[in-house]
Formats: C-alpha cells, sequence, structure tokens
C-alpha cells in the first residue's frame, strides 16, 4: 500500500487514501472515466487478531448476529450491550477517530453512517459538522433505531432513521460523507450498497467503509483441531471474508 496511508488498529489493518492515487501489491486502482471525480476513503481491514484473553461477548453478536435483529426481539438487549462494551474499547475510538479525520468534516457537512446501530459512531461526529450540519444515523433495525433517536433526543444536527443499505431512502447526491464500521460483513449483496453509497454521495464527497476478514482472524488455544473449527465457521455473518473485498469493492465501482 502507499507509505503514509495505513495505519494498525483492533480488527486489522485499516487503508486511508484516495483511490486515485492507492496501489495495492498489483498497482494502481483505475477509476473508471464516467465516474464523477469523488474524493473517497478506502477503508480495508484485512487481519483480525482476536485475543481469548478478551472476554467474548464485549466483541462479538449475539447467535443470531445483525443479520435481522428484528427478527429475534429477546438478543436485542445483549446485542446493543455487546454495542455498547466495543463502543468504548480503546482500539475501536482509535479507528473511529481516525476515520473521522480522513473524512475531513466541516461545519455544514452532510453525513450518513450506514448500519449506525445505536447512533454511537454518528453522535461523535456531530460537533465537527456543526453549525448547520446534518448526521444521519441509518440502521435496517426499528429496534436500533429506536435507541439511536432516545439517545441522541435534542442533539442539533442528529437524525436516526430506518433504511436498507442497498436502497437507501435519500436522493441522489445528497451527502459529503458516507460511513459504515462493521456493517457489510452482514450483507448479502455488499456490491450494491456500495453502489448505493457512490450514488448519495455529491462530487467530491468521501466513503469510509470499515470491515473484518474472519479467515485471516488468529486465536491462540491449545486444541488445534478445535481452533481451525472455530475460525472455520466464521459465525453467522454471510460476508465474513468482505474485509479483502473492500477495495476492489470501492475501486470497481
Amino acid at each position: 500500500m502507499r507509505a503514509g496511508c495505513a495505519g494498525s488498529l483492533l480488527f486489522g489493518r485499516v487503508v486511508l487514501c484516495d483511490p486515485s492515487e492507492a496501489r495495492s501489491d498489483l498497482g494502481p486502482f483505475p477509476l473508471g472515466s464516467d465516474r464523477p471525480k469523488h474524493r473517497s476513503v478506502a477503508a480495508l481491514a484485512r487481519r483480525s487478531i482476536v485475543s481469548l484473553m478478551t472476554r467474548s461477548d464485549e466483541i462479538l453478536p449475539a447467535r443470531g448476529g445483525f443479520s435481522d435483529v428484528d427478527a429475534d426481539p429477546p438478543q436485542v438487549a445483549r446485542l446493543i450491550a455487546n454495542m455498547d462494551a466495543g463502543d468504548s474499547h480503546p482500539a475501536v475510538v482509535a479507528l473511529r477517530a481516525g476515520v473521522a479525520d480522513a473524512l475531513l468534516l466541516e461545519p455544514g457537512s452532510q453525513v450518513l453512517d450506514v448500519g449506525a446501530g445505536t447512533g454511537t459512531a454518528a453522535r461523535q461526529l456531530v460537533d465537527r459538522v456543526a453549525p448547520g450540519g446534518r448526521l444521519v444515523a441509518m440502521d435496517s433495525s426499528a429496534a436500533m433505531v429506536a435507541v439511536a433517536a432516545e439517545r441522541g433526543a435534542g442533539v442539533t444536527g442528529f437524525e436516526a432513521k430506518v433504511g436498507d443499505a442497498t436502497a437507501i431512502p435519500e436522493p441522489d447526491s445528497s451527502f459529503d460523507a458516507y460511513r459504515s464500521e462493521r456493517t457489510y460483513q452482514w450483507l448479502v449483496n455488499p456490491e450494491t450498497a456500495i453502489g448505493e453509497a457512490w450514488r448519495v454521495l455529491r462530487p467530491g464527497g468521501r466513503i469510509a467503509v470499515i470491515d473484518s476478514d474472519w479467515d485471516t482472524a488468529v486465536f491462540d488455544h491449545p486444541d488445534l483441531d478445535l481452533t481451525r473449527r472455530l475460525v472455520g465457521s466464521r459465525g453467522p455473518s454471510p460476508n465474513g471474508r468482505i474485509g479483502r473485498r473492500l477495495y476492489r469493492l470501492i475501486a470497481d465501482r
């Protein structure tokens, strides 16, 4: 990767740079000639190293995961508790701060957070876009959005709404920045979601997508066979390898 673009974070290496200049081992990622010249942030989490010394219920979702939270109401409280615990993890705090800086937000910026959950990360950006800015925390779960709306009540410029990452209920070219954190692994059609991200971004807008590649997870346990089965299961997420694909998904649109 281009020198100066990468930083090490909890869920792997996250690369933040302009895709018109970004390089992988295979060379530059070209942008199509018909694409508006967006400034973009491509965030790629390639490697996940999770220590078994960390309590799993602080970082892992409930059994049903986040694919359809509202389909299993009893799990909602646990999912929210897990998310709240993760929000304060130093590496998560560092990740979000780095992404926020890279988005180059300013007063009046319009920002969309897709898969925002309880809206914590979105609310942390409100001061960066004030005055006159708008922060939309969108999630497919009505239960999550209800919590986000309650916690964000009275926060100027903050809005929580239900929406589908693959069919965003917003007009074309309506946002200056798009972020999505640990959401794409739960999407069946991440390609469609990236297309929607580009659609709602204005020319010059910036995009940050952060996620994991669970195939590269490393667990230290004396039972090697058990460890291999655990890593191979990849949990309930339909796109547990999405981290390695993010650069390509963004650059190929």
